[in-house]
């Protein structure tokens, strides 16, 4: 229903600025780095840490605010989602580093596919977009153990928490700037639905998020284009 497309856009819209800012532009530092002695566990070290603290920011954004019961649960898994994601983000910056996109694309192509099929299924059977949500990150955290984790083993990248004293401060101090001009410009872009969900409630914001993601399928097009020309910039 549109009041349930409101729902799901507006806990998109409250993690969105809070998770673009912990991921730091990581992915784009990775592929484009030149140090051999940083390794691809550092920054999913790095990654780690930061998901972490986006967790917590939106817990606490949970304990001010009174919302629902339904909504905080819907808000959790969707940051959950926003983890895994963020996981798979920092290993698509290693294949990257390598120009290994065909894997990229079929990580893509499955989270989609299994994705939006545990999410038609589930909501089909309960109803329930908590649930249906649940299936979505269901799907990511499968693909995410089983094929990306495989996908950066390949290229001898190893998914363990490692911290260098040296180099790890130093990404995290040239990251912040990026991660801050992130998260203003998904600010921007989602300052319109938190006053849609104020003023008119969430079924009109259902209605305004399906419209207002037309133009970001045309941005994933030319965000594609540019993730594959990273590497040799």
């Amino acid at each position: 229903t549109a009041e349930m497309a409101g729902e799901y856009s507006l806990a998109l819209a409250i993690n969105g600025p809070v998770f673009l800012f912990s991921a730091l532009q990581l992915r784009s530092l990775l592929a484009t780095n030149t140090n051999n002695e940083l390794t691809f566990a550092h920054y999913y070290s790095i990654r780690l840490f930061t998901s972490t603290f986006g967790v917590v920011i939106i817990v606490l954004l949970i304990l001010l605010n009174e919302y629902s019961l339904v909504f905080t649960f819907l808000l959790l898994i969707i940051a959950m989602m926003k983890v895994v994601d963020s996981l798979s983000d920092v290993s698509y910056g290693y294949l990257q580093k390598f120009e290994s996109m065909k894997e990229i694309s079929i990580s893509l192509i499955l989270r989609g596919g299994i994705g939006l099929f545990f999410l038609g299924g589930m909501l089909y059977l309960s109803k329930s977009l908590v649930i249906a949500t649940a299936g979505i990150l269901l799907a990511w955290i499968l693909v995410y153990a089983v094929f990306d984790v495989r996908c950066v083993k390949k290229f001898n990248g190893n998914h363990r928490f490692e911290f260098n004293k040296d180099y790890s401060p130093a990404i995290l101090k040239s990251a912040i700037p990026l991660g801050v001009v992130m998260a203003l410009l998904s600010l921007t872009k989602n300052v319109p639905k938190y006053f849609v969900d104020n003023y008119l409630g969430k079924e009109a914001l259902g209605y305004y998020s399906t419209i207002a993601y037309i133009p970001q399928a045309v941005n994933m097009v030319v965000n594609s284009l540019g993730q594959s020309l990273a590497p040799r910039m």
